[in-house]
């Protein structure tokens, strides 16, 4: 019966690596005799490793973030996430202030107080690889920083298993 061959990819160790290899398909074949292992080294650095260096996005058009809006006339602040970019958002904060829809806590705070909010300043606590990824950071902050302005906004309920 043919030996099935299974790959293992490993990070290149220079001289190491010949060694490595003898001593894992030595453990193999003697603890899993049936299975012939082909090791395969990869490189670590790569190109792009010398120019880590990229066109960074400047935060209004930063996309996927979680980020915290404060006011200048209290301590008060708001943790909010958005899929979109940054400046979408702070947008319709703005605009929530013309219209009675309650639909901001940002603007809802300005229009009860009287305060402004520090609309060049919204900083950006963290970043997230997809919506629930922000949703999960943006719950765990607020959880964390008990933001004022976040009191009757809901977030995400976390469950662990």
């Amino acid at each position: 019966m043919p030996k099935k061959e299974i790959f293992i990819v490993l990070p290149y160790l220079g001289f190491q690596s010949k060694i490595v290899t003898q001593q894992l398909k030595s453990c193999i074949h003697k603890f899993y005799g049936c299975f012939n292992p082909k090791i395969i080294f990869r490189n670590t650095r790569r190109i792009k490793s010398f120019f880590p260096y990229k066109d960074r996005l400047s935060r209004s058009l930063m996309s996927k973030v979680v980020y915290k809006a404060s006011c200048w006339d209290c301590n008060d602040c708001y943790i909010g996430k958005t899929k979109r970019r940054l400046h979408d958002r702070k947008t319709e904060h703005f605009k929530a202030l013309t219209s009675n829809s309650h639909s901001s806590a940002i603007a809802d705070h300005m229009t009860q107080t009287g305060h402004k909010i520090k609309w060049d300043h919204f900083d950006i606590l963290a970043t997230g690889q997809s919506d629930i990824h922000c949703k999960i950071k943006e719950t765990l902050l607020i959880r964390d920083l008990k933001p004022a302005l976040n009191e009757n906004v809901g977030s995400e309920k976390l469950l662990l298993y």
